[in-house]
């Protein structure tokens, strides 16, 4: 009777297990479907790239035609990444995003670019970005609490004297810096504990 409880259980797992590996081949499989839409520009070139950490150009993991400001990738990754997206050479995302094999939906608006280019990319549809968002806006809610902001008022005035190249100013914020270096360190602990609690 132990022994055809115990094969029962066996089954039970194995079943479970190539469940899994079953689901995660199908998801793997499917790769990613990209529908992206861009304000401000009707036609041009996007571009999805990422990094080349050895030195070289940004290496372009995929590219499509905007065709009358719609656009759509599909392709397949064998690993989750940090991208950036760059339209025309020319106008590029504020910050990356992850591309994952999933279904995902980017918002794009060239009407609002600064003075570099940079546009602000809306993602849905990917869990890893979500994830991302969730604990960006964790840290910056850290940082922007009311005890810290006296540090950020502080450098400010300091990056001015420097700016200014006032010797006198800033070897006066140099001394008055230790002052603020308790603060300092608490702010960053407090950031990093968020990312490891959240973990």
């Amino acid at each position: 009777m132990k022994s055809k409880y115990a094969f029962l259980i066996v089954l039970s797992f194995m079943v479970s297990v190539l469940s899994a590996k079953s689901w995660q081949k199908q998801v793997q499989n499917k790769g990613y479907l990209i529908s992206g839409s861009v304000k401000g520009l009707d036609t041009g070139l996007v571009k999805i790239t990422r990094p080349d950490y050895t030195g070289g150009k940004e290496i372009v993991i995929d590219s499509v035609q905007i065709k009358n400001g719609k656009f759509t990738f599909k392709g397949k990754v064998d690993y989750v990444d940090i991208v950036n997206l760059i339209i025309d050479n020319k106008y590029i995302a504020e910050r990356g995003f992850f591309l994952d094999n999933s279904i995902m939906t980017l918002e794009i608006d060239l009407t609002k670019v600064d003075r570099t280019n940079s546009f602000n990319l809306k993602v849905t549809g990917s869990k890893y970005q979500e994830e991302f968002l969730k604990q960006t806006a964790i840290g910056e809610k850290i940082m922007a609490q009311e005890k810290y902001k006296k540090i950020d008022r502080f450098m400010d005035k300091m990056r001015a004297a420097y700016k200014a190249k006032d010797t006198v100013l800033m070897k006066q914020y140099e001394t008055d810096s230790k002052a603020y270096e308790a603060l300092v360190n608490e702010r960053q602990s407090e950031y990093q504990n968020s990312k490891i609690n959240y973990v």
